[in-house]
């Protein structure tokens, strides 16, 4: 079984306090909810200290995809008491298609603005690739579109959330430059995927994905799907098989085996990581896979 890291269903980081003055009462908390974690990441830093907010992240989070995360009666309360729902969208959540229509909050898109590609799809042939955030720049670009609906909703701290937008931007900026400049001279090298979260990570840096083995992370290859990604590898080599952290799916260590590819551990940065505030999980993340990127592809 994989390892899984599990984030409480309704946890929940208040941010700021009430403003209270004598007979006055206090101003009424605006409940943010995140669909996924790395969503909720991004409105901890939008949100930081902003005076009553409440940011809570609804799925619990696995080491694989958040595609057929089960929903709860839990989660739909917390969806209905929220005043902003902000999703990552792309498809990655189709278990809310049917939900998000009937809540009286504000629905925000995070991938409204961002420009999909094309990747394998689990129905066969391909389909948008969900996996937008895992792009540095797409990451960006859903942040500017979260703080802008922030800012539609509480215009008094408009202010804060501007300022913390320029703040997380200029954060990540700096980060893909430090990342473009160190994988420059891997520009073209060839590797293969355990799951196609990576297609836009590898597009950013100019990696070429040979093979990426399933789409769905929970569900086994068959036999003909293991064999088809072998042949793919063996007449084209590649540097490396990434895969997410936690335990080496038994079809990656079949490729290994029947290739000599080398498995390594990249993250999606969909999980938390031990001893890291969410806030800052995204950025370590990407340090994380810097250094495993190095060591793959010398």
């Amino acid at each position: 079984m994989r390892r899984r890291f599990m984030l409480p269903l309704a946890l929940t980081l208040s941010i700021g306090a009430s403003a209270v003055c004598g007979a006055c009462a206090p101003k009424q908390n605006i409940a943010y909810t995140a669909s996924v974690y790395p969503i909720y990441c991004m409105l901890l830093n939008l949100t930081r200290g902003v005076p009553n907010v409440s940011v809570s992240c609804m799925a619990s989070v696995t080491a694989g995809c958040a595609h057929d995360y089960q929903m709860t009666s839990d989660d739909r309360r917390l969806l209905a008491d929220s005043n902003v729902v902000v999703i990552n969208g792309a498809g990655l959540e189709p278990y809310l298609d049917s939900i998000l229509p009937t809540l009286s909050g504000l629905v925000i898109d995070s991938s409204s603005r961002v420009e999909l590609i094309q990747s394998k799809s689990e129905h066969g042939g391909v389909g948008p690739n969900p996996h937008i955030w895992v792009s540095i720049p797409r990451a960006i670009s859903q942040l500017e579109t979260i703080a802008s609906g922030l800012i539609k909703v509480d215009p008094a701290n408009a202010d804060l959330y501007s300022a913390n937008l320029s703040a997380a931007r200029e954060k990540l900026r700096a980060q893909f430059d430090n990342m473009r400049a160190a994988l420059a001279p891997y520009e073209g090298a060839r590797v293969a995927t355990f799951h196609p979260a990576f297609d836009y990570f590898a597009a950013d840096f100019g990696l070429i994905v040979a093979a990426s083995l399933t789409v769905d992370p929970d569900t086994p290859l068959s036999a003909r799907e293991l064999a088809g990604a072998i042949n793919i590898l063996n007449e084209q080599p590649a540097r490396a098989l990434f895969v997410e952290p936690g335990e080496i799916p038994p079809s990656a260590q079949v490729v290994q085996s029947e290739t000599g590819i080398p498995i390594y551990e990249l993250s999606s940065a969909i999980y938390p990581m031990v001893g890291v505030d969410d806030a800052d999980c995204y950025i370590a993340a990407m340090d994380a896979n810097l250094r495993t990127l190095m060591e793959a592809l010398r």
